[in-house]
């Protein structure tokens, strides 16, 4: 289906398993290269032949990430086919995001510097500009979690918190530590944590110069997110997102 590796018309359905690995490569590359995920962040992809189970790369960093490095992992966290490389500790939040949300196709986890100054700070993020059309009904913040976990969110309990408190939405900071994005494919996933990195980055200046970010208009969002998310506005982001990835990356010519 080559509309959903590069130019062409969107389709973001995928059918089989070897299409979700591919995927879950481009999805790590291009979040690495526009830094929303660093060497800890990790994209992963649910498995369409299987899908309580998904794609998620063994522990490397995602600017390294190909189709062999990709392991099979349940809903409980569990890294399945006897696969004995070492694991993301992170795996059990992408795991129960997808149990708890039957239209997620795709996870992104990471720790974009833009969006730390607000996560790490009393100061609260508040999506602005053309991109928080896509986060109009809010980005909310998980605070307390499972003592267990850390500062993380590798077991069950402190997954299944942050599941709760991401409900519906498109993403959710999480306190002290970084984001999590969810969306019914990779290509919207990426356009989804481009501009929560960007509406971050804006608001950032905004403080800077002392000035009010303005409400957004839940219907002109509305209408934004439609045209943000739809097949137009789709096919374009990914077309130059892949195409930046295939420049930056040249082993990903074949995709």
């Amino acid at each position: 289906m080559p509309s959903m590796m590069g130019r062409g018309k969107f389709d973001g359905t995928i059918t089989t398993a070897e299409e979700a690995k591919k995927m879950c490569v481009l999805g790590n590359r291009i979040c690495a290269l526009d830094e929303v995920v660093d060497a800890f962040g990790h994209v992963t992809v649910r498995n369409p032949e299987k899908p309580d189970t998904f794609f998620i790369s063994w522990a490397t960093s995602p600017e390294f990430v190909t189709v062999d490095d990709l392991q099979l992992c349940d809903f409980e966290g569990n890294i399945l086919n006897g696969d004995t490389r070492p694991a993301y500790g992170e795996r059990i939040l992408h795991a129960r995001v997808y149990k708890a949300r039957p239209d997620v196709n795709a996870v992104c986890h990471g720790h974009p510097a833009s969006l730390m100054p607000f996560i790490c700070s009393d100061i609260p993020y508040r999506p602005i500009g053309n991109g928080a059309a896509l986060f109009a009904d809010g980005v909310p913040l998980l605070v307390e979690w499972d003592p267990e976990s850390g500062r993380g969110i590798s077991t069950v309990a402190a997954a299944d918190s942050l599941a709760e408190v991401l409900g519906h939405r498109r993403a959710a900071l999480i306190d002290g530590h970084g984001i999590v994005a969810a969306e019914d494919c990779v290509q919207k996933l990426a356009t989804v944590c481009s501009s929560l990195k960007s509406s971050a980055e804006l608001l950032f200046k905004m403080l800077q110069i002392g000035a009010t970010p303005k409400a957004v208009d839940p219907e002109a969002a509305k209408l934004t997110a439609m045209t943000s998310l739809g097949e137009v506005g789709i096919n374009r982001s990914w077309n130059y997102k892949v195409r930046k990835a295939k420049e930056a990356f040249p082993d990903l010519a074949e995709f």
